[in-house]
């Protein structure tokens, strides 16, 4: 109190009535404990204790100045104001205008020996410890989690009334936020705008429109986007408005939960915590005594989808009127071509809608249904293991012609046994396969069976053009991989004797002329997997290039982490968008020839090259600010450095 009486002398008292008071700069807390603290120089000090105020007390705090002019001796002007509005805490309350233990010429009439820098409270007391709120879990996620617990419980429930979570703030504001994350919310729909234009007001107009039945879907916008690795063939992309993505998002989130429960384990595309690698994870451990393999290919998929169908196939489980309107309406939706014609469409969902994964795997799980009755149907009486043994191969075994049985290549058991045979399928998206442990004839009668399944009960078809049933030994493509077998002769000790074993082992392998043909299309390489420059970073500053191709080896790297080559598929890429890179530098900074790029940037290019170039193409690093300057170079220069990842 000496203290505060001291500096009340000098300085003036003001007191700020705004309705929000917030300080211009911020409040650094210092609480002074028994210890002898020095206090720091220059630093703002507010409500040493480390309390909080109340809302009452934010139109009444007392800010002090360095003015100590119109003060009595007294002190303050209006003392009872301390102690209507008391401040909370113990300590003094210093601003950056006063500047303490630095010069006398600030503080002339206060005595620094009556400074304390210490607190006189009893050290018997013990402080009260501030307790962390327990985090609020908005009502709505709970309600949400109970939903899936429900469905989880009882996956046939049927729903008759889902009005009550369209009701939830909580739920359209977290769709709201989920649409930001993804990079398509600045791409704007048929109305023009972006995911910018959404603020909580119309959100919850959105909201009162769809609970009133007065939404209206106003459509999608149609683009054509070449398909990836398919040089010269386009798909169709649909890009509904913002207003639409937020009521699929909402719709998602509600009937999501509803179906997934119920999808087969086999089914890999657009879940939960399955993926290409889950579904490549199957087809490699689960499928590898299967000898034929029918590679399905549905015929325009997403364009052929029955919006009869599809509506029954969603009235199995959910009968409220609401929802299934949405539904109705929102297949209906108008589709706005380039050439700004518009048209309503009868049949199919756009690719590139939030709800339409999830209504392509309604609508093919009863394919999958009926794949797991045809491996029922299929299943054989007797397993791998326990198949009669051949006797031209145990009569060779008994003369002793163990290494002519090998030459020969005379099987142990008898093969294509009736009674050993199998079905097996695994699916992703509208891409699945189907492994069959039998004859070719087998695999042919299981693919018409199919095909007539998905005429009669889903009204779409096989593309048998593109339907082909392949041999494990001629290299199965599924997902940018190759699955085949591998035969290894390896040798093992038996009774003290080193005998030659051969083994069969499953591989899972890069498709490297999918890949090669990829790069070709980005104008890295050509068709062979030469090298060519890539011209479209020409004017591009080192730094930013050298990114963007770790960027892509880094995105490769893992996503072929499963696979038996990846460190051969990886040293081959980075060799190619090296050298690529390499030839481009050349031109950038017109170096003779791709040896003195290397000589100048080293192996990875991790050293800046314009340095020694007269003239440069584009930008620079030192047309790069200093605190932005990270030059880095290339990944994966040396094998080494190709680090194996985890397989399985």
């Amino acid at each position: 109190m000496q203290l505060l009486q001291i500096i009340s002398i000098c300085l003036k008292v003001n007191k700020y009535l705004k309705d929000n008071f917030i300080s211009g700069t911020l409040l650094n807390s210092l609480r002074t404990d028994n210890k002898r603290n020095s206090l720091p120089i220059n630093l703002r000090v507010d409500n040493v204790t480390g309390e909080e105020y109340n809302d009452q007390y934010h139109k009444n705090i007392f800010i002090f100045h360095n003015d100590s002019h119109n003060y009595n001796n007294s002190g303050y002007q209006n003392v009872s104001q301390i102690d209507k509005y008391p401040i909370l805490g113990r300590g003094f309350v210093v601003h950056n205008p006063l500047r303490l233990w630095k010069e006398p010429k600030y503080l002339n009439c206060i005595n620094y020996n009556q400074f304390r820098s210490y607190s006189t409270r009893s050290r018997t007391k013990k402080l009260v410890s501030v307790q962390k709120q327990p985090e609020v879990i908005p009502k709505g996620f709970e309600i949400l989690a109970k939903h899936w617990f429900v469905n989880n419980k009882n996956p046939t429930k049927i729903f008759n009334d889902l009005k009550g979570l369209l009701k939830l703030d909580s739920i359209w504001f977290a769709a709201y936020l989920k649409i930001t994350k993804n990079k398509g919310s600045k791409t704007p729909g048929p109305d023009g705008f972006i995911i910018d234009s959404l603020t909580k007001n119309k959100i919850l107009e959105v909201k009162t429109a769809v609970l009133k039945k007065e939404y209206n879907w106003i459509g999608f916008k149609r683009i054509m986007i070449p398909k990836a690795g398919k040089q010269g063939e386009i798909r169709p992309l649909g890009i509904p408005t913002i207003n639409d993505r937020l009521v699929q998002e909402v719709l998602r989130t509600i009937i999501e939960p509803i179906f997934e429960i119920t999808f087969s384990h086999h089914s890999h595309g657009f879940r939960i915590n399955r993926g290409c690698h889950t579904a490549l994870r199957e087809l490699k451990t689960r499928m590898k005594d299967s000898v034929w393999f029918i590679e399905g290919d549905i015929k325009s998929y997403f364009d052929t989808i029955d919006h009869v169908i599809l509506m029954n196939l969603i009235k199995r489980r959910i009968k409220d009127p609401l929802i299934l309107n949405l539904f109705k309406t929102g297949l209906k939706a108008k589709v706005f071509n380039n050439d700004k014609t518009v048209y309503i469409p009868e049949i199919g969902t756009p690719q590139g809608g939030i709800l339409s994964p999830l209504l392509s795997n309604i609508y093919l799980h009863e394919l999958d249904l009926f794949l797991e009755k045809l491996s029922i149907e299929y299943k054989g009486s007797v397993k791998s293991n326990n198949r009669k043994h051949n006797p031209l191969a145990l009569k060779l075994f008994r003369q002793g012609l163990k290494t002519h049985n090998y030459r020969v290549r005379i099987p142990s058991r008898i093969q294509n046994d009736i009674n050993d045979r199998n079905c097996k399928f695994v699916r992703y998206a509208d891409d699945f396969l189907v492994g069959v442990l039998g004859p070719r004839s087998m695999a042919v009668e299981i693919r018409d069976k199919i095909n007539v399944f998905l005429k009669d009960k889903l009204n779409i078809s096989l593309n048998l053009d593109k339907t082909k049933i392949t041999h494990i030994s001629k290299e199965i493509p599924f997902l940018g991989y190759k699955f085949s077998r591998r035969q290894l002769f390896i040798k093992q000790r038996y009774n003290g004797k080193i005998l030659n074993r051969k083994m069969t082992i499953p591989t899972l392998d890069v498709n490297m002329e999918k890949v090669i043909s990829s790069l070709a299309d980005a104008n890295f390489c050509d068709k062979s997997g030469f090298p060519l420059p890539i011209f479209k970073f020409l004017r591009l500053p080192q730094s930013e290039i050298n990114d963007k191709i770790n960027f892509i080896l880094r995105g490769l790297s893992e996503w072929w982490k499963i696979a038996g080559n990846k460190k051969r598929a990886v040293a081959r890429v980075a060799y190619i968008l090296r050298c690529s890179v390499a030839k481009l530098y050349a031109a950038k900074f017109k170096l003779p020839t791709v040896a003195s790029v290397f000589k100048i940037g080293g192996h990875d290019l991790s050293k800046p090259i314009g340095i020694r170039a007269k003239s440069v193409v584009g930008l620079d690093e030192k047309d790069i600010p200093l605190n932005k300057k990270k030059l880095k170079g290339i990944n994966f220069d040396k094998y080494h450095k190709i680090y194996k990842g985890n397989k399985f």
